[in-house]
C-alpha cells in the first residue's frame, strides 16, 4: 500500500529526548503537521482528532527509564499510564480505526527472559508472564493492559508492538552510540561505556517496518514481539570486532585531532540487559512476514556515519555538552 499522500500529525511535548529537527527528513515525502503538546491534555487531543480526521493513532510516547536513582517514578505514571488512557478514551469517542501501542520487551523482566520462562528457546513469547523488575517496566505493563482492556471493553481495534533495544540515527545522549561519540569528541577514553545492549539490538528502520506491518495487517487485540532473530545474536568478542571495524577510521581521525582512543574499549558483561532483547519474534514472522533486513554490522556503520556527518545537528541539540572546537571532518 502507498502512503505517499498520507498526512501525518505528530504530537510531541519535546521534553527530554524529543527534538523537532528529527522530522526534517520527512519533508517532501509526506504531509506533516507538528503540534507541540502533552498527550495527557484531553482537550488538545480531542481537538486534533476533530480537525485532522485521524484514521489511526500510533503511540510512541513514553517516559524513558531513568538511570538516575533520584528519578521520580511518578513521572512514568503520568505519560505511560495517564497519557495512554487519554488517547484511548479519545480513540473510542472518535471511532478511530486503528490504535497501535509501541511497548517494550522490558515488561517481561530480564531474569525470566534469560531463563526462557515460557518454554521458548529464543526468549519469551507474547504469552509469557509479565514480571517487571523496575517501576518503569511496571508502568509500561499498566499501559499495555489499558490498551488491551479498551479492545475488550469497547471493541477498539488495537495491537501492541513490544520491541527490544533499538539503535540508529537521532537517538538522544541516553543511548550508547551518542554517548560514545560525545565522549570521544570530548577528549575522553572510550573504555567504560556499556555496549552489551547492542549485541542483540534492532536497527530502527527494521522496527519501523514492523510497526507498519502491524498497523496494516496486525490482528486486533494481539501483541507482537519485535527484535533480532537468534541467528543474528553474536558473542561479545565478535561484537567488539564489528564495532572496531565499523568505527576505527573515525576514531583514528579523532586521535589525530588529539581527542580520544579506541584502544581501551571494553565489552561489559551485563546478561540481564542482553537477555531483555531476546524475545521470540516467530509470531510476527509467521503471521505478517516480517523479519530484520539490516545486519548488525551494516546498521552500526550507517548509524555512526549519520552521527559523524551530522555533528552540527547534535551539537545544536545538546549544546555545551559537545565542544564545538573538537568537531572534525566528515566520515566518508
Amino acid at each position: 500500500r502507498s502512503f505517499q499522500v498520507a498526512r501525518i500529525v505528530v504530537l510531541d511535548s519535546l521534553s527530554r529526548s524529543g527534538e523537532f529537527d528529527n522530522l526534517s527528513e520527512l519533508e517532501g515525502k509526506y504531509l506533516v503537521d507538528f503540534i507541540q503538546g502533552d498527550i495527557r491534555d484531553d482537550k488538545l487531543v480531542a481537538g486534533i482528532l476533530t480537525k485532522h480526521r485521524i484514521d489511526a493513532i500510533v503511540n510512541f510516547s513514553h517516559e524513558q527509564d531513568g538511570k538516575d536513582l533520584s528519578y521520580d517514578p511518578l513521572s512514568y505514571i503520568k505519560t505511560n499510564v495517564e497519557g495512554i488512557q487519554v488517547l484511548l478514551k479519545a480513540a473510542v469517542q472518535f471511532r478511530i480505526a486503528r490504535f497501535i501501542q509501541i511497548s517494550t520487551s522490558s515488561v517481561y523482566g530480564g531474569e525470566f527472559l534469560m531463563q526462557g520462562r515460557d518454554g521458548s528457546d529464543f526468549g519469551c513469547a507474547e504469552s509469557a508472564p509479565l514480571t517487571p523488575d523496575s517501576s518503569y517496566a511496571a508502568s509500561r505493563i499498566a499501559g499495555d493492559a489499558l490498551v488491551l482492556g479498551a479492545h475488550r471493553e469497547s471493541g477498539l481495534s488495537v495491537s501492541i508492538v513490544r520491541g527490544s533495544s533499538l539503535f540508529g540515527p537521532c537517538q538522544s545522549l541516553d543511548s550508547f552510540i551518542p554517548q560514545m561519540i560525545v565522549s570521544s569528541i570530548g577528549g575522553e577514553d572510550v573504555q567504560n561505556l556499556d555496549i552489551t545492549p547492542l549485541q542483540s539490538a534492532l536497527y530502527i528502520d527494521d522496527h519501523s517496518q514492523a510497526v507498519m506491518k502491524v498497523l496494516l495487517d496486525g490482528r486486533p487485540g494481539e501483541v507482537y514481539n519485535v527484535g533480532s532473530f537468534p541467528e543474528e545474536m553474536i558473542c561479545s568478542e565478535d561484537f567488539e570486532k564489528i564495532l572496531r571495524e565499523s568505527f576505527l577510521d573515525y576514531f583514528n581521525r579523532l586521535e589525530q585531532e588529539g581527542c580520544s582512543s579506541i584502544e581501551k574499549l571494553e565489552v561489559k558483561d551485563l546478561p540481564n540487559f542482553e537477555a531483555a532483547s531476546k524475545v521470540d519474534c516467530s509470531k510476527i514472522k509467521s503471521e505478517l512476514g516480517w523479519k530484520p533486513t539490516v545486519p548488525l554490522s551494516e546498521g552500526l556503520s550507517k548509524t555512526f556515519k549519520w552521527y559523524a556527518n551530522n555533528r552540527q545537528w547534535w551539537h545544536e541539540v545538546f549544546g555545551e555538552k559537545i565542544p564545538a572546537k573538537k568537531l572534525v571532518g566528515c566520515y566518508e
